[in-house]
C-alpha cells in the first residue's frame, strides 16, 4: 500500500475503502484533523455474534461473502479472511443497514393497539396488504372496531412483516 503523488491510495480496490483508510489512518500522520463525529459514524457492519457476548466485526464495504458448512462459517472479505466452527457462532446480523422500509408512521392514522393493527377510514380497506419478511403476501381480513378497520395480528407467528396500506409502506415487529 502507498500514497501516490496526488495523495490517493492506490492498495484498496474501492473509492470507499480508500477514503476510510485515509481518514482513520493516514489523514492525522499528515496533520490533518478528524472530527469525533466522524469517527463516531461507524460504516454499516456484519456482525457476528459468539457465545458469551463477543463479537467479530466485518464492515460492509469490505465485500464479506458468508460461506457455510456443516461444521464451520467462512467469512471472505477483501482484506481478510475468518474461520469459525459453527459452534463459536451464535447469531449473523447487521449494524448500520436501513432497509429502507420506515416503522409505523406516527401520524398517517396507522397504530398497534394490543393485538390490532388499526387503520383510520381515510385508508381504504381494500390497499391493505401484509407482507412476511421472506416476501409471500398472506390473506388479511379487516374488521370495523369503534369506527376504525382493524387488522388482527393475533394469529401470526412473531416475526417482521410489511404492510402496505394505500401509498404507504412500513413494518412492524410482533414480539
Amino acid at each position: 500500500m502507498f500514497v501516490s503523488k496526488s495523495g490517493i491510495i492506490k492498495y484498496f480496490k474501492n473509492t470507499e475503502m480508500r477514503r476510510n483508510v485515509f481518514l482513520r489512518c493516514f489523514l492525522p500522520l499528515f496533520g490533518g484533523v478528524l472530527s469525533l463525529s466522524s469517527l463516531a459514524q461507524s460504516p454499516a457492519t456484519l456482525v457476528i455474534c459468539h457465545p458469551g457476548g463477543t463479537s467479530t466485526r466485518v464492515a460492509l464495504y469490505t465485500y464479506p461473502k458468508v460461506k457455510f458448512s456443516a461444521d464451520s462459517v467462512l467469512i471472505i472479505s477483501s482484506v481478510a479472511t475468518y474461520h469459525f466452527v459453527v459452534s463459536s457462532v451464535k447469531r449473523l446480523t447487521y449494524e448500520g443497514v436501513w432497509n429502507g422500509i420506515p416503522s409505523i408512521p406516527g401520524s398517517a392514522g396507522v397504530h398497534i393497539e394490543g393485538d390490532c393493527l388499526l387503520f383510520d377510514t381515510t385508508v381504504p380497506a381494500s390497499s391493505v396488504r401484509l407482507f412476511s419478511s421472506d416476501g409471500k403476501a398472506l390473506t388479511v381480513t379487516l374488521l370495523e372496531r369503534g369506527g376504525r378497520r382493524c387488522l388482527s395480528l393475533s394469529s401470526l407467528p412473531a416475526g417482521v412483516y410489511v404492510c402496505k396500506a394505500g401509498h404507504q409502506t412500513f413494518k412492524i415487529a410482533k414480539p
